[in-house]
């Protein structure tokens, strides 16, 4: 959940013989009428300075045919979204399916460098969802979670903790997509 860091990772990886981007993982709902788990397959990417990425078409059509996902509007953010209201009032001004926080950022670097560019995330929390501040602390300045950081939230404020057990439940029916698209293996992801 961090754009700074992913835009390194991006550039690391061409540096490092990369010859296209790939944003894989989890975004936050701002389309009412998706459910958890639900795939998006990017068809553009809004950063948040007005600037819009589009992506590579024919990689897109290649994976689309090959998975069930919604190809829509991505909305890249450089904060956690956790308010339902300004998910809505996001997807009202944007028409994005889903929000998230690296998306924008691997693809302003896959532009500069001229390399093609596609997001596939996964809906994890809903649009009617609130992300409580204790499952905010669950994901360290590394990437890596911290369970301990969420149950020390929890302590202080115990009303999250329904909050939390649903996020909890929504982000596995995420994940479970995602582990799903990835086990299918590299031919899905390979450039035609």
């Amino acid at each position: 959940m961090d754009p700074g860091r992913a835009a390194q990772a991006a550039r690391r990886l061409l540096a490092d013989g990369c010859s296209a981007l790939l944003s894989f993982g989890m975004a936050g709902g701002l389309d009412p009428a998706l459910a958890p788990g639900t795939l998006v397959l990017a068809k553009a990417v809004l950063a948040p300075d007005g600037e819009t990425y589009a992506c590579d078409e024919a990689w897109r059509a290649a994976l689309g045919a090959r998975i069930p996902a919604l190809a829509a509007t991505l909305r890249g953010c450089d904060a956690p979204v956790s308010d339902p209201a300004e998910k809505a009032r996001l997807f009202a001004a944007t028409g994005a399916a889903a929000v998230d926080m690296e998306s924008h950022a691997v693809a302003a670097v896959a532009a500069g460098s001229g390399a093609p560019f596609l997001a596939l995330r996964a809906v994890a929390d809903p649009a009617r969802r609130w992300v409580p501040p204790a499952a905010l602390r669950g994901v360290g300045a590394d990437g890596g979670t911290r369970p301990g950081a969420v149950l020390a939230a929890l302590v202080s404020a115990p009303w999250q903790i329904p909050s939390v057990v649903a996020l909890a439940g929504e982000s596995r029916r995420a994940l479970e997509a995602l582990r799903r698209v990835a086990l299918v293996g590299d031919p899905l992801f390979a450039l035609r």
